[in-house]
């Protein structure tokens, strides 16, 4: 019998949202990022994954600001411009 679930492992997550694989535990130990354990494995759905990037869209968004005509990042921090 075949459920369905489309699960990641923390690797392929962290490979989705290009972060270290330390940082997606650390997502799922907040609570920011739901996972499903199994046994002493982490892993998440699919749309749990999705749901995430789609709540930082917006924040992301909200963080920048424009200065003097330039975008800064919310550590206040320019964009560095390509050579």
């Amino acid at each position: 019998m075949k459920i369905g679930l489309d699960v990641l492992t923390v690797g392929e997550a962290a490979e989705e949202l290009r972060v270290h694989p330390r940082t997606v535990h650390r997502l799922v130990e907040t609570g920011d990022l739901a996972g499903i354990r199994v046994r002493s494995r982490i892993r998440i759905r699919a749309v749990d994954l999705r749901e995430f990037v789609g709540r930082q869209l917006p924040m992301s968004a909200a963080a920048t600001s424009k200065t003097n005509g330039r975008k800064r990042l919310a550590a206040g921090r320019p964009r560095r411009r390509p050579e």
